[in-house]
Parts: C-alpha cells; structure tokens; sequence
C-alpha cells in the first residue's frame, strides 16, 4: 500500500510543515508464484550470507557520472567499510561508510515483491566464479528492471545492473573478491581503524576522519514509535514517496550541532535517502550545486553518481540523495513541502549541507 502525503497545520508550523498521513508501510511479502520460489530461495540466501561471509575486495560503480571504485571490507556484526578511490564527492582513499551497499535486508526484500517479479535466468561466471543470475521485472509492464549475479558458493550479489525504460542505468560489479580467511591475506588491507588507532596491517587512520566526526555524530536508529514521536512534534517525515518507495530504516544524528533525522526509503531495487533539519536554506553557500525547478519547486541539484537535490519547505531543509530514476526523485520531491520559507530565527543552512550525506551511509 502506497497512500497518498497529506500536510495540515500544527501548532507553530504551516500547513506543509506538518504530516497528517505520512502514507501506509507494507512491510509484508507479498504471495509468490511457484516460479519466482527458486529467484527468492537465492535473494533469502544472500541476506544470510551478508550477516555470516567475510570478505573484501574492490567493485566498480557507474551510472550518471564518473565511474567510481570502491574498496570494500565487511565484517559480520561491525557492517561495511569501504574507501572511496575515485569520487568526486569524496577524499580520494579516505574510508566512509559503504555508499550502496548491495547485500540484501529482510525489509528490503519484502518490498521488492510489491513492484516486482522474479525469475532464475540461468548461470554464468563473475569474477571467475559461478553464479545464478536473477531477473527482477516490473509487475505493471514485465519490463526488466534489474538483474543481479549471486555467487554460487556464498550466496554473495558479486554484480547488480539497473534498468530504466529497458536501458542499464546503473551498474555495481566486483573486480576484485577474497573471502573468508583469504580476506585478510596479504594482497588485501583490513578495515580502516577507529581513530588513533592502527589496524592489523599498520595503516593508520585517515587525517580526516576525526574533523568530519567533530561535525556529524554517530547516527541513532530510531524505532517506529519514535518517528511517529517526532512527526507529532511537527517533523514532516513520511514514511513512503512515489514509486513504490518504503521507509525501511530511520536515523536521528546532530551536523554542526543541529538535529538531523535521515530516512532510508527503498522500493526492494532503487534506494532513497531524506535528510530532514530544521532551518533556512543558504542556496548561495551550497558548493557544487546549480539551482533548478523541479515542478513548482525551486530546488538546488547536483547529479553525479547519485543525484542529490536539497530544497526548502517552509523552516524545514530537505536534502535527497537517490539511485532512483529521475522521474522517481522529481515525483518526491513534488510530494514533500516546498513552500517559501517564513521568518524564521532558525538558522540559515547551506554551507558544507553536501557533506552530511556523504559522511554517512545514505542508503544504510
């Protein structure tokens, strides 16, 4: 279910400050047919090897954009690290958390049998190791929307290609992958280290990483019952957007002293990511943006991997960052607030607004 965004006027905020009805999660599977049964065996079996395999490696991200190397470390029990190698958006070899992380989550699952069906294609080699590929197709026109390689001996997803109007738009692939012991032999370095520390190979920690610690927390899940909280407070936080998108996943942490909440939406394929801060927005100080209209909205974009587009509505600032295809992030952003701002003694946002996503794992 996928209910319409309704705003109504609180106590000190506008009417489109306020959610009324943020929208209806689904969190349930939907009935399989007998065919899909053996595609959604192999996805189940990747959710299980992201929580028990080892490994490391190297995978090649292109899309809109340069494409981007990343070095990966993944550890069960302490997540995904990964070093960005070539980024417009990042310090070349300074360690971030995983920007699309493609293992797969239960809740993420269940979505992807709202808008999709599944099907095994067959075999093929990755990397030089056997795989099953699965075809995931739109449930409205039978169109493929993506197909992901699953390593025959782990259950790994070693390569994911997206699909937009039967084009690849989007293309995450392994070049490089040790697992088990052999992750931490010697033609791979461990995980980046916490700071002020050094990790089992010697390297030591970025220079950087404690400056951007200074500026954004760690970020802390929120339940359920405290989004609810906080939309009673007058946060605007919806819980699903157009196309299928579902809240799965939600993240209260403080930037430059002010609070933040993320939202990580999904439709079981393509990830959203909605940061919320009180504020007025500074366009003038948003570096690497240019300004456009996204419907009737005056918006600031930027579109490199991922596209990120920060907007005003009202004393709120909304910064989305997405895989999606484009009609999916307009049709967001033409759902939320973007009315002008009041006068406000909040403070204006703008300066470093870019970074708060990268610092963090938009699509956590």
């Amino acid at each position: 279910m996928c209910a319409g965004l309704v705003y109504a006027a609180g106590p000190g905020h506008d009417a489109d400050d306020q959610l009324v009805n943020p929208g209806v999660i689904d969190r349930t599977q939907r009935a399989l047919t007998t065919a899909e049964e053996p595609a959604m065996a192999l996805l189940q079996r990747a959710v299980t090897a992201s929580r028990q395999v080892i490994y490391s490696g190297a995978k090649v991200l292109t899309g809109p954009g340069p494409d981007v190397t990343v070095d990966v470390w993944h550890y069960p029990g302490r997540g995904t690290v990964t070093r960005v190698e070539d980024s417009l958006a990042q310090v070349p070899g300074e360690p971030t958390q995983d920007p699309v992380d493609d293992g797969m989550d239960e809740l993420v699952l269940a979505t992807l049998t709202h808008g999709y069906t599944l099907a095994v294609l067959g075999s093929d080699q990755c990397i030089g190791r056997s795989t099953y590929v699965v075809a995931v197709r739109d449930r409205d026109d039978g169109m493929v929307a993506a197909k992901l390689w699953l390593d025959e001996a782990t259950g790994l997803m070693l390569r994911r290609q997206l699909y937009a109007g039967g084009h690849v738009i989007r293309t995450s692939v392994y070049v490089e992958l040790a697992v088990g012991a052999d992750a931490d032999n010697p033609g791979m370095e461990g995980p980046p280290a916490p700071d002020g520390a050094a990790n089992s190979t010697g390297r030591a920690p970025s220079p950087t990483a404690s400056t951007r610690q200074q500026h954004v927390s760690q970020p802390k899940q929120l339940t359920d019952a405290q989004v609810v909280a906080l939309r009673a407070d007058g946060w605007p936080l919806p819980d699903v957007l157009p196309g299928h998108m579902q809240r799965y996943r939600a993240y209260q942490l403080t930037w430059d002293g002010r609070q933040v909440v993320q939202l990580s939406f999904s439709d079981g394929l393509f990830s959203t990511s909605l940061f919320v801060q009180r504020g007025q927005l500074d366009g003038k100080n948003l570096k690497g943006f240019h300004q456009d209209k996204v419907g009737d909205a005056t918006v600031y974009a930027n579109s490199g991997l991922y596209r990120t587009v920060v907007w005003a509505g009202g004393d709120t600032v909304y910064t989305l960052v997405s895989d999606a295809p484009e009609t999916v992030v307009d049709g967001a952003v033409i759902a939320l607030p973007h009315h002008a701002p009041d006068t406000s003694v909040l403070g204006r946002i703008g300066r470093g607004i870019s970074r708060v996503a990268s610092w963090i794992n938009p699509f956590d």
